[in-house]
């Protein structure tokens, strides 16, 4: 094509108009013609069918032939035929519709960012996309399964094409006493949905406490109660605890003892990603847990990123975290943008490799207009 473009030139040809063809036809030899004229009619046809029996209906009602007491049996035969239409348009796109290859899972997420991104950037999101959908094709799941699996972190550190998928949580915290392991190759993990603190009478009401001993008694038993969860959790080979709530400072010491680093103050969200990631389940009393609720990560790690902590716990089930990546704090939320774009269609295209011809056409059109543009200029 480029070739003729110049031949074009060459005879000072001032416009070319292309008429373009589906060159990449369906395994049954679709063309413009068919997608342009067959598709849309049958849609058409269809369409008049359902409004016409609704005017059916609500004409005979209007009209006396039909009793309201009368109306529940042709409701339902109106919504056979509704159904009946809707499994006709959808058979009629299925018998023209062909299995995706990977290219095409690539071209169909990529024009998601058309326009709104530049390409090499596009081609980075694109293959996050698909990675991390992928990832979550056998996962049980609603359709936002993929929001909700996934993390989204915005990093300071390095440009737009950095950004990558990890198999595991991260987050901005710092553990509870750095003098506690910040590393492990593996371990035992324990969500607590609340706190691991005593619970506060919730009494309106004051008590004046005169004797030291009798205040003493208090600490001990509040220490004692901390102290028995904390063996609770060591008992069950439990090396790493995260919070939803606080912990107590009394709890830091025997924690770091039985040799339990500690997260706390975690979104509800970010517990749940980590108890998918993890396989423990939240409990919220530390009193009852059992062998059955503490999960395994397969390594973890606290590093300092960008003048602030950041933890990572990976593990080996369906959930993960995007490290988006950016110079300025709008790229980065472009670059957040655009993952979104692309993720939502990636995940949809891989739990339903699908595709119909006829997509693209304006694309390709721009494509060739800035080909003729560009050799105007040789």
């Amino acid at each position: 094509m480029a070739d003729g473009l110049i031949v074009m030139k060459e005879f000072n040809a001032a416009y070319a108009v292309f008429d373009i063809e589906y060159v990449n036809k369906s395994p049954r030899g679709l063309n413009a013609e068919f997608l342009e004229n067959d598709i849309p009619n049958t849609f058409a046809q269809e369409f008049a069918s359902i409004d016409q029996n609704m005017r059916d209906l609500l004409g005979a009602i209007e009209a006396g032939y039909i009793q309201s007491s009368e109306v529940g049996p042709f409701v339902d035969d109106l919504s056979l035929l509704n159904q009946t239409a809707q499994d006709n348009l959808l058979n009629k796109l299925d018998e023209i519709a062909r299995d995706a290859s990977d290219e095409d899972l690539m071209a169909a997420t990529a024009t998601t960012m058309a326009g709104k991104i530049d390409t090499t950037l596009a081609e980075t999101m694109t293959g996050l996309a698909l990675e991390a959908a992928r990832a979550l094709e056998n996962e049980e799941g609603g359709d936002d399964l993929e929001r909700i699996r996934i993390k989204r972190l915005k990093m300071t550190g390095g440009v737009a094409a950095d950004s990558e998928i990890i198999h595991g949580l991260m987050l901005r915290k710092q553990r509870l006493d750095f003098t506690t392991d910040g590393h492990s190759n593996g371990g035992k993990i324990a969500i607590i949905d609340g706190g691991l603190e005593n619970r506060e009478l919730e009494l309106d009401a004051q008590i004046e406490i005169r004797s030291t001993g009798v205040l003493s008694g208090f600490q001990e038993r509040k220490s004692a109660k901390l102290a028995e969860q904390v063996a609770s959790l060591s008992s069950l080979g439990v090396d790493l605890i995260c919070v939803r709530d606080g912990i107590a400072d009394e709890a830091t010491p025997l924690l770091k003892e039985a040799g339990i680093t500690a997260y706390r103050r975690f979104e509800q969200e970010d517990l749940e990603r980590l108890s998918i990631l993890t396989n423990a389940k939240m409990v919220r009393d530390v009193n009852r847990i059992s062998a059955d609720d503490v999960g395994d990560y397969s390594k973890r790690s606290a590093d300092k990123i960008d003048d602030a902590w950041h933890v990572r716990i990976d593990g080996g089930r369906g959930a993960m975290t995007a490290l988006l990546r950016g110079t300025t704090p709008i790229m980065r939320e472009e670059v957040n943008r655009a993952f979104d774009d692309a993720l939502g269609v990636a995940f949809r295209l891989v739990r339903e490799p699908k595709v119909l011809p006829g997509g693209g056409g304006t694309q390709r059109l721009s494509r060739l207009i800035g080909i003729s543009r560009a050799l105007d200029l040789i």
